[in-house]
């Protein structure tokens, strides 16, 4: 069990599977047989990263023309919300996030760019010092790597992270701190408060801040106005996002919906948003939406799926209606693996096998013992969602949506072209 603990928190904490024989399983010892340690006494946490790198990072970072800060899910493992925003203001620094770390940073904050892919700003590009915490700098940041970033020689790269064998494995470093992401940062504050006090974003920053607030503002509000029938996905997007209040916890799974629901949210608090982005995802929506309500029973927990990732595991409804984990699961549907769809035609002109049934989801939710309702005109969306949130068990709300709006959505463009980019 300890080895367990060790592997699953340290340096870099994650998943750690233990397996148990049952003979072990099934036998009895007494209990002063066992010795139950302290986690101090077996496992050591991170701390700050070495002083004189600290130093050094805080001197190119009090002396950057226009340093941004690109926040991971490290920030989230860490509990280090509060430093990072501390830092940030100490700097006059924008912040982006990775998707898994939406939330570190409040995103309507006047600092806020937002997550960094697909819709972030070029802010990035005319950023001459970067400070990255708790990223391993992987694909969804396009490895912080030309053409999406400035790039060695014209860009420096301050990277912390608890897990040397992460830094400078995706881009060349300028400042390894190698140490926890609230420590670190908290240590990093101290430094530059001893350089001096904290200054304002310099014209360029305050541009694309404001620039991006706005541009999302206008694309957001665009889609509320939709009332066309079938439903189109950026107003059920948008109509979600808006149902559920800031202390929600938003899950997300799916390809086109994934990306309609990342554009719709505004992310507030730290620990409210779960998707996984990692080379293919389908089916952890619903898990991550079970797991997140037992873990937070006092705060609502939404899941805006596509159909085809709802399929994966939409059995596991009869586990949350079992165990009485209300949550609300929208399942937008196009009846078709929609981003395959738009994907075959560009690059074979056709397309094979996209097309689905027309599966009735909130029939399958009420026959597994949760709520269920079925919308296909917008202006039926905010009552479902009312008799959903308040039925007392589990609930899906099955959203026939338009598919032809759902194979091009915001950001499927860059999307394709990262991926096109790294196959070459």
């Amino acid at each position: 069990m300890r080895e367990a603990f060790r592997r699953a928190l340290s340096p870099r904490a994650g998943p750690a599977f233990l397996e148990i024989s049952a003979d072990v399983f099934d036998d009895t010892v007494d209990e002063d047989e066992v010795a139950i340690l302290d986690p101090s006494a077996y496992r050591a946490a991170p701390g700050a990263p070495d002083a004189a790198a600290l130093e050094a990072a805080a001197a190119l970072l009090h002396d950057a023309r226009f340093p941004v800060v690109m926040a991971g899910h490290g920030i989230h493992r860490g509990d280090a919300a509060e430093e990072l925003r501390e830092v940030a203001e100490h700097l006059g620094a924008l912040v982006m996030t990775t998707p898994g770390a939406r939330g570190a940073f409040p995103e309507d904050h006047a600092l806020s760019v937002g997550m960094g892919f697909p819709w972030g700003t070029p802010a990035h590009l005319d950023s001459d010092v970067i400070l990255a915490v708790g990223t391993q700098l992987g694909e969804t940041v396009q490895y912080l790597s030309p053409p999406a970033w400035a790039g060695p020689g014209r860009q420096r790269l301050v990277h912390l992270d608890a897990d040397a064998a992460q830094i400078g494995v995706n881009r060349p470093v300028d400042l390894a701190l190698v140490g926890d992401a609230k420590a670190g940062l908290a240590a990093l504050l101290a430094r530059l408060r001893e350089r001096g006090g904290a200054r304002s974003p310099n014209e360029e920053a305050a541009k694309y801040a404001n620039e991006y607030a706005e541009f999302r503002g206008a694309i957001i509000d665009s889609y509320a106005g939709i009332d066309s029938a079938p439903v189109h996905p950026g107003r059920l997007a948008v109509e979600v996002a808006r149902f559920f209040p800031d202390d929600a916890i938003v899950c997300v799974d799916g390809g086109n919906t994934g990306l309609w629901a990342h554009l719709a949210n505004t992310i507030r608090r730290p620990r409210s948003f779960l998707w996984t982005g990692h080379f293919g995802h389908l089916g952890t929506g619903l898990p991550y939406a079970i797991g997140a309500k037992l873990a937070n029973p006092d705060r609502p927990v939404s899941l805006l799926s596509g159909d085809g990732a709802f399929g994966f595991n939409l059995q596991e409804l009869e586990t949350a209606a079992r165990h009485h984990v209300n949550i609300v699961a929208i399942v937008s549907c196009d009846f078709a693996w929609g981003m395959e769809e738009l994907y075959m035609e560009k690059i074979g002109g056709t397309t094979v096998g996209v097309k689905h049934s027309r599966v009735r989801y909130d029939q399958v939710a009420q026959a597994l013992g949760c709520h269920g309702e079925y919308v296909e005109r917008p202006e039926d969306l905010r009552p479902a969602l009312e008799r959903a949130a308040g039925a007392g068990k589990p609930a899906v709300v099955q959203v026939v949506i338009d598919d032809r709006e759902n194979v091009n959505p915001p950001g499927m463009e860059e999307f394709h072209d990262m991926y096109a980019a790294e196959s070459t």
